[in-house]
């Protein structure tokens, strides 16, 4: 058998090896969550306390404080086990009858006469945290739909680069829901907090298999190995707290027979997340490639990983800012998914990437002024936009393609006037100039020379990925075009053990785009000699 053919049979394989363990994923999912839910109804004897706070997941339970108290002498009843989870509080083991509930969150404060007549309560309190007039409720809600807006038309400026198939693609439409639920809404809705949660949690899993595929070093097998036992961790317990979104019974049920296995719980959602497992396999992806950075960029990395640790690890930095921690996790997703846009497809544009940075920061900043209600210092304005023009500089530095080798490879590819050496003097200098394993050259003298390298041809983007090229052994190909004609050469990409900087795939681009008219030239000359 064919290396080829062999290539093509592993490839399918694992493709449907990794739908298979999908599947199987789901249906037990499915299957557990149906148990537990039926085991958990006879849980009865408490009483589950909401606050209205206008996100969904402000998780952290030591700032906020819950009493249930007699209606009558007004004093905590201490038999009464307690315990704060998610968003709220649960009382158990409490019999009916008329209670006072009381709750604080961030210095606001507020308190409910109950009546408890059935098997168990759902008590909504009326705290923010911090509170907003209706005016500002909605200059809030209209950054939010600013951010989605802008979110949707950097999309429809990069979707023709995007292959149709891909799954960001499909990513892209998760961001933007998640967006979505940045809007000041009350959370009370049952449905709504789940979704949200489902969303996230589903988006956020995409964004680590989708790095480990595609960026994670090859050779940490092991490693790679302990973060999926790490993922299907992070799964049990997310079903877990999912099952307590939909049925606070589940949460007694736990309380009564498994506290150890709660409080483990607990522990792990706290410190263990999606997006600290995320953080850490683009850091050891980072370390792993830090060789390749020039000395003059260091400073410039170090300031993107300096901010990127303070957006992961604000909750712990700065709890007094847990109001702004939703929009702060939005703002994360929304940054990573399009770095990875950016990496995957080799669209990086300066002005583009700056024009992101200004809408982000303007809406962080303005914002942040309206959590803290500190309107007065206008100086604040004026350093968050030095702020962002100074990273605007530094991404720009690191992401910036050098023209002299461009120029230097352009100028002897002129000299050449005929095909066959002009393929092979390309492929020996991008691979002088790259590091890369293999590179395959192709000038294609008719449109339809295309099909015998590709199974199919990608209309809406110039990378073509390694599943449609029929050579499996190599990553990706560049499609050269020039004027109207899409498709007058191919470059056939290997990495080495290291893939391409940003900054090396935007040469290859450039590079690709400089020589668009010295190929047209000798295909033109050696159709016009098959003529005569």
């Amino acid at each position: 058998m064919a290396k080829k053919e062999r290539t093509d049979i592993l490839y399918y394989k694992d493709i449907k090896a990794q739908k298979k363990k999908i599947s199987f994923a789901i249906i037990f999912t499915v299957i557990i969550s149906i148990f537990v839910l039926q085991l958990s109804k006879s849980q009865k004897d408490f009483i589950y306390v909401v606050p209205k706070i206008k996100n969904f997941e402000i998780l952290n339970s030591n700032i906020r404080k819950y009493t249930l108290k007699n209606i009558v002498t007004k004093e905590e009843i201490s038999n009464v086990k307690q315990i704060n989870i998610l968003n709220g509080s649960i009382f158990y083991n409490v019999p009916n009858g008329e209670y006072l509930v009381e709750g604080s969150y961030l210095g606001d404060s507020d308190e409910i006469d109950l009546i408890k007549e059935k098997d168990w309560e759902k008590v909504y309190l009326n705290l923010e945290g911090v509170s907003f007039s209706q005016l500002e409720e909605r200059f809030l809600n209209i950054l939010t739909l600013c951010l989605i807006g802008f979110n949707i038309y950097l999309y429809m400026n990069t979707r023709q680069k995007l292959p149709k198939k891909n799954i960001l693609n499909f990513m892209f439409f998760l961001v933007t829901l998640k967006i979505f639920f940045g809007l000041r809404i009350d959370p009370s809705n049952n449905i709504l907090i789940f979704v949200d949660f489902f969303v996230t949690r589903f988006l956020l899993f995409m964004l680590i298999f989708y790095c480990l595929k595609n960026i994670f070093p090859k050779r940490f097998k092991k490693l790679k190995k302990l973060i999926y036992f790490i993922l299907a961790f992070i799964y049990l317990y997310n079903v877990v707290i999912g099952l307590i979104i939909c049925s606070p019974q589940v949460l007694v049920y736990f309380l009564n027979g498994h506290i150890t296995f709660l409080k483990i719980i607990s522990f792990a959602r706290k410190y263990i997340d999606l997006t600290r497992v995320l953080f850490f396999i683009f850091l050891i992806t980072f370390m792993t490639y830090k060789n390749k950075i020039k000395r003059g960029n260091i400073l410039s990395w170090i300031v993107l990983w300096i901010t990127y640790f303070l957006l992961e690890f604000s909750k712990e930095l700065f709890p007094r800012f847990e109001n702004l921690g939703y929009f702060i996790d939005i703002m994360e997703i929304f940054c990573v998914y399009w770095a990875l846009v950016f990496y995957t497809f080799k669209i990086y544009s300066r002005n583009v990437l700056r024009t992101i940075l200004y809408s982000i920061v303007i809406t962080l900043s303005y914002v942040s002024l309206f959590y803290f209600k500190n309107i007065s210092q206008a100086a604040i304005v004026l350093g968050v936009f030095l702020l962002l023009d100074f990273y605007a500089v530094i991404i720009n530095k690191i992401m910036a393609v050098e023209d002299k080798p461009i120029e230097e490879i352009y100028n002897r590819l002129c000299l050449i006037d005929n095909i066959k050496d002009f393929e092979k003097f390309l492929k020996k200098d991008l691979k002088k100039a790259l590091p890369l394993e293999d590179v395959f050259v192709k000038i294609l003298i008719n449109k339809k020379e295309i099909y015998d390298y590709v199974e199919e041809n990608p209309q809406d983007t110039n990378i073509i990925p390694t599943e449609l090229l029929k050579n499996k052994n190599y990553d990706y190909a560049y499609k050269i075009g020039f004027n109207k004609n899409k498709e007058i050469a191919l470059i056939f990409i290997k990495e080495g053990d290291e893939p391409l900087t940003i900054g090396e795939q935007n040469f290859l681009l450039d590079l690709s785009y400089k020589i668009s008219n010295i190929i047209n030239k000798l295909r033109l000359e050696t159709l016009y000699k098959g003529l005569k």
